[in-house]
């Protein structure tokens, strides 16, 4: 089995990348860090697909929700891939029978399971909507509403 060194990166590596406004969400969250070397490729060739000689030398930053290739030299994104969670069959007929999500049927959000870095970075941006943030519920992000979904009781919390 080949093991995959973790690192952190150059020191100003997760400021730099977050200034990217595209990007600024994911200020003060830790994601793993790992530098693509010609000895971990055939590894990481694995795991992502695409990847190539290229990339070496660049950074893979993996965050609860995607998984980015980044050019630190260049402050460039060279893959940005949301990770798709597995939904329970019947989520969308469930969230969908709620009034309040009605206007965005037509709308694909992007959804995570919430986790304390993505609580804390609710909290952050919305203290109103960040104390229904918790743990274990859904996060659905629209390109204008961000609604908290617990689908174990099957209630919207914000």
């Amino acid at each position: 089995m080949n093991k995959v060194k973790v690192e952190t990166g150059p020191g100003d590596l997760l400021t730099k990348f977050t200034a990217n406004e595209a990007y600024s969400v994911y200020a003060g969250i830790q994601p793993q860090v790992i530098k693509i070397l010609p000895e971990n490729l055939a590894a990481l060739q694995g795991q992502i697909s695409g990847l190539n000689e290229q990339n070496i030398g660049q950074y893979i930053l993996s965050y609860p929700d995607r998984v980015i290739i980044y050019e630190y030299g260049n402050d460039t994104v060279v893959l940005d891939a949301p990770l798709q969670q597995a939904l329970p069959q019947d989520f969308s007929q469930k969230l969908m029978a709620h009034n309040e999500i009605k206007p965005f049927a037509a709308q694909n959000p992007q959804i995570a399971i919430i986790d304390d870095a993505l609580a804390q970075q609710i909290r952050t941006l919305d203290p109103t909507i960040g104390d229904a943030a918790s743990v274990g519920l859904y996060a659905l992000q629209y390109p204008t509403h961000l609604v908290i979904y617990d689908y174990a009781t099957d209630t919207i919390t914000a």
